[in-house]
């Protein structure tokens, strides 16, 4: 009779443990509850429009961009105007709830702007996560790709992505 309470609480144990450890995995890799059925499949239908864009020439602009805007003093900010910055704001709101570390979209976006992480460049062999780094190269992104913070915000709630 011993015996058989120990293979069941031995059993209930490593249940316990395995559930734990998936649990504790799912949140390690940053699972994202922000992603919804309605905005995956618009997403996925208007990614025509993204491939054919030459994602080489604006990964290029981007990083130049960013690379150039580093010497600003007020890095947050840099010169933009209230729309433009309510509107990165709002765009990121939208992106990531203000994660800076969230991935998404089946692992093919990450951070703050959910970006794809070849804009982002790598830092010590991993992708670059810096808060400025996402900032700069994400508001470069969005004047390169769009003009504005404000335009992009417009694309964004046409499409659901930006």
């Amino acid at each position: 009779m011993s015996s058989l309470l120990n293979k069941k609480s031995s059993k209930s144990f490593v249940f316990y443990l395995v559930y734990t450890v998936l649990i504790t995995g799912l949140l390690f890799i940053g699972v994202s509850g922000n992603i919804h059925a309605d905005t995956a499949t618009s997403h996925q239908a208007s990614n025509t429009q993204y491939k054919n864009q030459n994602k080489t020439e604006l990964i290029q602009k981007t990083t130049h961009k960013a690379k150039a805007n580093k010497k600003a003093n007020n890095w947050f900010n840099d010169g933009l105007s209230k729309r433009n910055l309510k509107a990165r704001a709002w765009v990121a709101w939208h992106e990531s709830r203000d994660e800076w570390n969230v991935l998404s979209y089946g692992g093919r976006c990450i951070g703050y702007f959910q970006m794809d992480p070849a804009y982002l460049g790598k830092r010590h062999g991993h992708v670059n996560l810096n808060h400025k780094h996402q900032v700069k190269v994400a508001d470069a992104y969005a004047k390169s790709r769009y003009g504005s913070w404000v335009n992009a915000k417009k694309f964004w709630q046409a499409h659901h992505w930006y």
